[in-house]
This record gives C-alpha cells, sequence and structure tokens, in this order.
C-alpha cells in the first residue's frame, strides 16, 4: 500500500485500497465481517477483486496512465519512441476479465470442497453441501478447461508471432496439468482436494504472467 502511494497513481492506489477493504470484510472475524461464510457474498467478493478491480484498475487504468507518462518522457526527451497504446487494448481486457470471472468461479466454489463435512455439523448451505462435494469437483474442472481451451483459441486468433506461440502453449500445458492434478485427487479426501485446490491457486497466479501477451493483439 505503501509503495502504492508512492507512485502517486489514483488508479492504483484505488486498486490497492479496494482490494484491502474487500480482503478484510472477506476475512476478519467481526460483527458483520468474515464474508467468506456466506457462499454468495464471498463469491461477489473474489469476483470484485480478481475479475474485476486488477484487471481494469492495474491492467488497464494504472498503466495506461503508466504508459502515458512514459509517451510524454520519450517525446521531450527524443531519445526513444514510446507506445502509444495501453498494454492491453479493449479486446484483450474483456477477454482476460471474462477468463479471470471463469477461474473466480472456480475457486469460489473449489475452496468450499474440503470443508463440506464442518459447513454441514453449521448448517452452511454451500453448493458443495448441496450437489455433493464430487458434482462440484468436476464442474469446477470443466469450467477451468473451458477457459484453458478458450485462451489458446483467443491466442491462435488473435496474436502473432512468438506471443501466439507462446501464449497458448502455455494454457494448453496449464490447462492438461490441471486436469491431470485433478484426475488425481481423491475427492474424499479433504487433504488431498485442498491440496489441489492450492495447485490451482499456483495456475490462477501464472496466468497474470500470461496476461501482458494478450496485449499483443493485430
Amino acid at each position: 500500500l505503501a509503495l502504492g502511494l508512492l507512485t502517486g497513481s489514483l488508479p492504483l492506489i484505488c486498486t490497492l485500497v479496494g482490494s484491502l477493504v474487500l480482503g478484510i470484510a472477506y476475512s476478519v472475524d467481526a460483527p458483520m465481517l468474515r464474508w467468506k461464510r456466506y457462499p454468495t457474498v464471498a463469491a461477489m467478493c473474489i469476483l470484485s477483486v480478481r475479475a474485476v478491480l486488477v484487471q481494469f484498475g492495474f491492467f488497464f487504468f494504472h498503466m495506461q496512465r503508466a504508459m502515458a507518462a512514459a509517451t510524454v518522457a520519450a517525446a521531450a526527451t527524443t531519445t526513444a519512441a514510446a507506445a502509444s497504446t495501453t498494454p492491453l487494448s479493449q479486446e484483450a481486457l474483456y477477454f482476460a476479465t471474462a477468463f479471470m470471472f471463469v477461474f473466480s468461479i472456480v475457486i469460489a466454489l473449489f475452496k468450499d470442497i474440503p470443508d463440506a463435512r464442518g459447513d454441514k455439523m453449521n448448517d452452511m448451505r454451500t453448493f458443495t453441501v448441496r450437489l455433493g462435494a464430487k458434482t462440484v469437483f468436476w464442474a469446477c474442472i470443466a469450467l477451468l478447461e473451458l477457459a484453458y481451451a478458450s485462451g489458446v483459441v483467443y491466442s491462435l486468433v488473435r496474436l502473432e508471432g512468438w506471443a501466439r506461440i507462446g501464449s497458448a502453449a502455455a494454457h494448453a500445458l496449464v490447462g492438461g496439468l490441471v486436469l491431470k492434478r485433478a484426475g488425481r485427487t481423491d475427492v474424499g479426501n479433504p487433504e488431498d482436494v485442498y491440496g489441489c485446490y492450492m495447485d490451482i491457486w499456483k495456475a490462477f497466479y501464472f496466468e497474470y504472467i500470461l496476461i501482458p501477451l494478450l496485449g499483443l493483439t493485430l
């Protein structure tokens, strides 16, 4: 948060503060807080931060501001040609938002699978309690595979050169690894499911490495 304030970038500061506020509301065990106890509200918190704030606040508005400043600096010094476009085109931004939207839904649903027994005992009507752990587990994996397949298609159709090959191959590889990890997960074992859940988080954060490639659209 301090580093964000030092940049003086209003979009970045708003993204960080918004993430902090929602993170506190999601996690802190205090009256009217700890929203993670409520499946729908928890999902909205995750979606708000991961699918909206990061993509629009950071990748688009903050980086747009940063690159505009770089353009002005380059024009003033005439030492380099600065890019006049944002890191993510609107098309790429919408795709990244949709991709992370699906991923966030998966995380919101998946996190309840290892806790099915406790949620049932405490009368928390999560989707896992209502539909069963196995059904929710494979529904989440199906959503992830759909997202990764769309990433491959988008990369092949809209990117060019090394970005096309790298992005398509990376999405295909990670999608395959997620499916392989799911295949060796014992859904009836909460610890095994939790391990799979943490591996999905790794795949989620790896996507942030790939998102800048989506800005290299035709």
